[in-house]
Parts: structure tokens; sequence; C-alpha cells
């Protein structure tokens, strides 16, 4: 919605409703494309929630060729973590580029920025991907933050990170629609993520003791 705002001020080729409506129904789409995918994500993952919630017992020989199979995995999955990290950092070069170049063309700084959210977006998706395979295999090993310990703490964590989350969306969306300030409204995100890790870090805390 910003861009196409920076392209109404920057060359009058669409009006500030017009931009605002095209925003809007962009908006969305990818809410909806989104839930679509949690819907369906959740639907083929459902049997296998207990995996994360309840103990169990492999069978003979299971435990063994999964252990295997995470040490194989070992490797990529740490270059993954660090293409994601990388990437991550890097996204703050093209704001940067942004602010030295031209600061005066609010075009050319949209671009800038949702460049910014392009390279963030990949970054998350190389975290994303190996964290969930990752994850897959300390599920059926039962380990690190799915032992058989944390299993029995895991029901409070998540429903404070669920919660946090879900605070987190209305104070975007409502701040959001009320100001009509969606050029700057997306800095909540930042700003959520880093209060996040505090939280997470709290919580872990609170846990060992």
């Amino acid at each position: 919605m910003g861009f196409l705002s920076a392209i109404e001020i920057a060359a009058n080729v669409l009006s500030e409703a017009v931009a605002v409506g095209v925003g809007m129904i962009v908006l969305v789409i990818l809410v909806a494309i989104a839930v679509a995918m949690f819907i369906s994500s959740g639907s083929k993952t459902a049997p296998f929630d207990y995996l994360e919630k309840e103990k169990f017992e492999t069978e003979y020989g299971v435990s063994g060729m999964v252990k295997e199979r995470k040490e194989q995995y070992k490797d990529l999955h740490k270059k993954s973590n660090i293409a994601g990290a990388c990437l991550c950092i890097a996204a703050l070069i093209p704001i940067f580029v942004g602010v030295l170049v031209d600061t005066e063309n609010d075009l050319f700084f949209m671009i800038m920025l949702s460049l910014t959210f392009i390279i963030a977006g990949v970054g998350v998706v190389c975290f994303i991907k190996t964290g969930i395979i990752w994850a897959s295999y300390e599920k059926l090993l039962q380990e690190g933050e799915y032992s058989k310990e944390n299993k029995e703490k895991r029901s409070v964590s998540s429903a404070i990170y669920t919660a946090y989350w879900a605070i987190a969306t209305a104070a975007y969306l409502g701040y959001s629609f009320l100001s009509n300030d969606w050029s700057r409204s997306w800095v909540i995100w930042v700003v959520a993520s880093v209060i996040f890790s505090a939280v997470v870090a709290i919580i872990n805390a609170i846990e060992k003791k």
C-alpha cells in the first residue's frame, strides 16, 4: 500500500483513494491465501500432533535411522541458518541505499523498502524450511525442546507465544486502520520481533527454575 501511495505521489498515476483501495484488496487477498495455507497444513499435520505433546516409544531401529539422517542433515541445517541470518542482516542495505541516494524521492525509497522486505522474507524462509526439518528429527527422537521433560512445559509456553503474536497482530491492524499510516506501521513487526526474543528468554529462564 505504501508503494502504491508513493507511485500516486511521484507520478500522479493513481489517485489516493485508488491507491489505498488497491492496497487493501491486495492485503486481503494475501491474508486469505495465508489462512488457506495454514488450514491446509494444519489438517495434514493434525494426525501427528501427538509427537509434540505426548511421550512415545519408537519401534526397533527407528531411532537409529532417524539419528543417522539427522547427522547427515546437520551440515545443511547449519548452512541454511547462516544464509538466513546473513540475508536478514543484508536486508537493511536497500534502506541505507535509499537514505544515501535520495531521501526526497518517495518512489525510490519505497522500492528500496520493498526490496528490504523481499530479502528479509527469503531469509525467514531459510529459517522456517530448515527449522521444520530439524524439528521433525527432534520430535521423532524426543530431543531438544521436544524432550520428554519439555513436553510437560510446552502447553503454557505455547499459549503465551500464541497470545503474544495475536496481540501484536491486533496492534498492527488497529494502529494501521485508525491512523492510515501503512507506510510506517510495519515497524510494529520489527519491535514485536525484538521483544519476542526477550519473552522467549524470560520464559525459558522461568521454566528452567
